[in-house]
């Protein structure tokens, strides 16, 4: 889609209902980034710590709000919600929501749903996605001799098991021999667990503390092998998104919820390669993400002419 604006049009005002999880975060900041591509935009941050918080917004009184009106409001996360609808509704803007929202999908202009509900038809306002939304960008200029391994760990729907991992990446690095490997952790592994991670010159340990911002964005940039452990979904999207030769490394499912099915979704599409399938074939085919889920919504957010309305009102002002 090419844009209708020039860099010195006037930008639209995009204001961002945030919660505290990086993850959430992190889908907005792709959505904007995105949707900056296609048209200018300036945008406003409205943090958002709790669910009572949200309430707090909704029944705030119209006079203390802001004299601005946004042009879009966007949203990620439970806690948000309250709060989005009804910024949306008092100020007469449209609202995005990111993934199936606690509230009615019908409130809200448009909703950014990952394909694993099995809608028997999807709603007028749904638009399916393919995992979460990102701010990584495909790459071609990744290095074949360069991986990295992302750890996740304990959480609600997968069994972290430190042994079966130790043992995958193990095997992982055996068979390859001549590649220099960076292994990541989160805040969520184990302390313990890295201390059991092989020995050796090719492999460079990473811990969050040592990452700084915009780290693993250049590293998604830069490796063209990727393995990221099962229970994140988030960085399993991030390093489809960037076109990486992406495997999972497998855990024991406990609850078949919505991170569990996204991550499915990716591998029945054949966008990554499960471990014990990659054993098999050795063999992790590169997937073809040029446009990105964000681009797509994007410019869907267009098509479906939630910005139209501004866009008249400026060219009957101008």
């Amino acid at each position: 889609m090419t844009s209708e604006f020039s860099e010195s049009e006037a930008p639209f005002t995009v204001w961002s209902v945030l919660d505290s999880r990086p993850g959430h975060r992190n889908q907005v900041r792709g959505l904007l980034e995105a949707l900056a591509e296609l048209v200018p935009i300036q945008e406003k941050q409205i943090e958002i710590s709790s669910r009572a918080e949200s309430i707090t917004i909704a029944l705030r009184s119209r006079n203390r709000l802001p004299v601005s009106t946004p042009d879009l409001i966007v949203g990620a996360g439970h806690r948000t919600h309250v709060g989005l609808l009804s910024l949306s509704r008092r100020l007469s803007s449209p609202s995005v929501v990111l993934m199936k929202p606690s509230l009615p999908m019908g409130l809200f202009d448009l909703c950014l749903v990952p394909d694993v509900y099995n809608f028997r038809s999807v709603p007028a306002g749904v638009f399916l996605t393919r995992g979460v939304l990102n701010s990584s960008r495909y790459s071609d200029r990744q290095d074949s001799n360069r991986g990295l391994i992302l750890l996740g760990g304990p959480c609600r729907h997968t069994q972290w098991n430190s042994e079966s991992v130790e043992q995958q990446i193990s095997s992982l690095l055996r068979v390859t021999p001549g590649r220099d490997w960076l292994i990541a952790s989160s805040r969520r592994t184990p302390q313990d667990f890295l201390s059991r991670l092989p020995q050796s010159n090719a492999v460079t340990v990473v811990t969050p503390d040592d990452a700084p911002p915009g780290w693993l964005d250049e590293q998604f940039r830069q490796c063209e092998h990727v393995w990221v452990t099962a229970d994140s979904i988030s960085m399993l999207s991030e390093s489809v998104t960037s076109g990486a030769r992406t495997g999972v490394i497998e855990l024991e499912v406990k609850r078949r919820n919505r991170a569990v099915k996204c991550v499915q979704q990716i591998l029945d599409l054949g966008l990554a390669v499960r471990f014990r399938d990659w054993q098999t074939t050795g063999t992790i085919p590169r997937p073809d993400c040029r446009e990105s889920e964000a681009q797509r919504c994007a410019r869907e957010i267009l098509q479906r002419g939630l910005l139209q309305s501004r866009i008249q009102h400026r060219k009957q002002a101008a």
